[in-house]
């Protein structure tokens, strides 16, 4: 039987940077190994984390008058992608999100989105927003790499190079 890879990596926009990767995983094994379904819940990761002694628990911010803030963005950000506009054509009207992120504005401190009509009239912020699609469909892709044969069929499809 084939050794299992744990080839993961961590994105910490928010949080801290991981000390230790391993530990870091077998405490959420444990929160998953623990759970009736094996599921790993975020509210079980927490409630383990709330102990000094977890090894998560200096992953999280428990300042509530950090935590609040913070959390607070993540809502407004949830807001923002919640938006939906129709654009037509002759035949039909498509639901769009209404603002979108480019991904010059997602490296910029605090992020932002564009309201993607002023995107659609404007070419070089249309280029901009093909390349963050590329950028994103990439990104699903490598997320959902164990399906090798349907992310070579979509890459073909979509004309996306191989990682």
């Amino acid at each position: 039987m084939a050794k299992e890879k744990h080839a993961l990596k961590f994105t910490d926009l928010l949080a801290k940077p991981i000390k230790n990767r391993r530990v870091v995983r077998e405490e959420l094994e444990k929160v998953r190994a623990a759970n009736d379904e094996g599921l790993l819940v975020p509210e079980e990761v927490v409630e383990a984390a709330k102990s000094p002694n977890n090894p998560l628990h200096e992953r999280f911010e428990w300042d509530d008058s950090i935590a609040g803030p913070l959390y607070r963005v993540e809502q407004a950000r949830s807001i923002i992608r919640g938006v939906i506009t129709f654009i037509s054509d002759d035949q039909e009207e498509t639901p769009v999100r209404r603002y979108v992120s480019l991904l010059p504005d997602r490296c910029r401190e605090g992020g932002g989105y564009r309201d993607a009509q002023d995107v659609a009239r404007k070419a070089d912020l249309l280029k901009e927003l093909e390349q963050t699609a590329k950028h994103d469909i990439d990104a699903l892709l490598r997320r959902y790499s164990i399906l090798k044969d349907f992310c070579k069929m979509v890459r073909q499809t979509l004309g996306i190079p191989s990682e």
